[in-house]
């Protein structure tokens, strides 16, 4: 079964993709009522799923006139795929380089 889950994780690698990013966006944009910027996205799938963002920058309510809520220089996201797909997503480790969060 896991073997199949990898064989079909390599021959939709865009689809994957996208879908991890689409996800990935519509997850920030709710949970922190702003729009998400990303300068690169990257997703691995060997030896576990990977996700690097770099540039990741979330606007209050798509708001320029203010600073930005947060901006991360690089966040990197480890992850099995099987626990990615379920409808509560669960991620193994995160890891935040250069965050930076507006204060009031």
């Amino acid at each position: 079964m896991l073997l199949m889950l990898l064989l079909e994780a390599l021959l939709t690698g865009p689809t994957l993709h996208s879908f991890v990013r689409e996800r990935t966006q519509k997850v920030l944009q709710t949970h922190f009522a702003s729009t998400v910027e990303f300068s690169d996205f990257d997703v691995t799938m060997f030896p576990r799923l990977r996700t690097i963002i770099t540039g990741l920058v979330l606007r209050h309510k798509g708001r320029t006139d203010i600073p930005s809520l947060i901006e991360v220089k690089t966040v990197s996201v480890y992850a099995q795929l099987s626990e990615l797909l379920g409808p509560g997503p669960y991620i193994s480790f995160v890891l935040l380089d250069g965050l930076q969060c507006a204060s009031s």
